[in-house]
C-alpha cells in the first residue's frame, strides 16, 4: 500500500483502515464483517512461503467482502480485504536491506515532496539521520547543495526520464574536492501516477581526477606538439637561409676563382714582355774629373771623341766600363 492509502484517525473520529494480524484462527473473524464495510481491511496471516496460497479464495467464500492478495503500490479501496502475500515481509525486508546496502548514497522523496528513505551511505556522506525521514525535502540542505535539485526533480517529472548531472564538485575540505554523479530517477505507480523520485549520489572522485589528469596531460602534449611544429618550421627556415648563404658563398668562390685565373693570365703576359725589354744605365769613366770622361758605344750613339795618341795606336783607351769604342 502506498502512503496515500494510510488514513490517520484521531480519537473520536472514524478509522480510515482496519488491520488484522492473526494465525489460522483469525480467519473466522472476517465472517463477522458486514458487507459494504466503509474502510479497507488489511490482513496479515501466517502462510507457508513454499506453496501457492489459496487464502483469498477461502476467505472470499466466508466473508461478505471482496478478498484479494495485495499488490505492491495498489490503491486500497473501501469494502475490500487485502491479504499480504506469503513471505511478503521478508521480501520487503530484503528490498529494504538492498537499498540500505547500496554502493551509493540514496534518498527517496514521495510525490508530496517528503523524505521517505535515506540509506546508510547517504547518512554517512551528508550527515543525515533517521529523524530527517518524513521532513519536506526542500527544507533540507541536500536539496540545494552541492547542486540545486528541486528544479531538476521537477524536470525529471515533466520529461518522464532520468536526469543525470556528472562531475558535480562538492568541497569536503579547504584542499579537497569530492566529485559526484547525481542521478534523479522519477518513479511511477501501476496506475501511471507519480509515486515519487529517487536521488542517487555516486562518488566518482577517483575516476574524475584521473580523467582531469589525462585531459591536462593531453593539453600539455598538444602544446608541446605545437611548440615542436613551430621549432621545426623555424629550423626549416634557418636551413633555407643557410642554403641561400651557401649558394651565395659558392657564387663568390666562383668569382674569386675567375679573378685568380685572370690575374694568372696577366702575370704570364707581363713575364713574357719583361723577357724582351732590357734597360741599362752604366757610367763610363777614364780618369778622375770630367775631362777624363769618355763615352763608349754602349753609353751613347756618338763616336769616341777622344784623341788617338798615335797612328800606331788602334781603338780607344781602356775604359772602366770594359767595352770598346767604335772606330772614327
Amino acid at each position: 500500500m502506498n502512503d496515500s492509502a494510510r488514513a490517520r484517525a484521531e480519537p473520536g473520529e472514524p478509522y480510515g483502515v482496519v488491520a488484522i494480524a492473526a494465525s489460522a484462527g483469525g480467519i473466522s473473524a472476517l465472517g463477522s464483517l458486514p458487507g459494504g464495510f466503509p474502510v479497507p481491511v488489511l490482513v496479515v496471516q501466517h502462510l507457508d512461503p513454499r506453496h501457492r496460497t489459496v487464502i483469498a479464495e477461502v476467505l472470499g467464500r466466508r466473508a461478505k467482502l471482496q478478498v484479494r492478495l495485495a499488490r505492491d503500490g495498489e490503491e486500497a479501496e473501501a469494502g475490500t480485504v487485502y491479504v499480504a502475500p506469503p513471505n511478503y515481509h521478508r521480501k520487503r525486508q530484503l528490498r529494504d536491506m538492498a537499498l540500505e546496502a547500496a554502493p551509493f548514497a540514496m534518498i527517496g522523496v514521495d510525490a508530496e515532496g517528503n523524505v521517505v528513505l535515506i540509506n546508510s551511505l547517504m547518512r554517512a556522506m551528508f550527515g543525515m539521520t533517521a529523524r530527517d525521514v518524513g521532513r519536506p525535502f526542500h527544507d533540507l540542505e541536500i536539496s540545494y547543495r552541492p547542486l540545486e535539485l528541486r528544479s531538476l526533480i521537477e524536470r525529471a517529472y515533466a520529461e518522464h526520464r532520468v536526469v543525470r548531472v556528472n562531475a558535480v564538485e562538492r568541497p569536503v575540505s579547504p584542499s579537497d574536492v569530492q566529485y559526484l554523479d547525481i542521478h534523479i530517477q522519477p518513479l511511477w505507480g501501476t496506475d501511471g501516477l507519480t509515486a515519487g523520485v529517487m536521488v542517487m549520489f555516486i562518488d566518482t572522485s577517483v575516476v574524475t581526477r584521473l580523467q582531469l589528469e589525462v585531459k591536462r596531460d593531453r593539453e600539455d602534449l598538444d602544446t608541446a606538439h605545437e611548440e615542436l611544429q613551430s621549432t621545426n618550421e623555424e629550423l626549416e627556415t634557418t636551413n633555407e637561409e643557410l642554403q641561400s648563404t651557401n649558394e651565395e658563398l659558392e657564387t663568390t668562390n666562383e668569382e674569386l676563382q675567375s679573378g685568380n685565373e685572370e690575374r694568372s693570365f696577366l702575370a704570364g703576359v707581363l713575364s713574357s714582355v719583361a723577357a724582351w725589354v732590357v734597360v741599362r744605365t752604366p757610367s763610363c769613366w777614364s780618369g778622375a774629373g770630367t775631362r777624363g770622361r769618355r763615352n763608349c758605344g754602349a753609353c751613347a750613339p756618338t763616336r769616341c771623341a777622344t784623341r788617338r795618341s798615335s797612328a800606331s795606336t788602334s781603338g780607344c783607351r781602356r775604359r772602366r766600363c770594359g767595352t770598346s769604342c767604335s772606330s772614327a
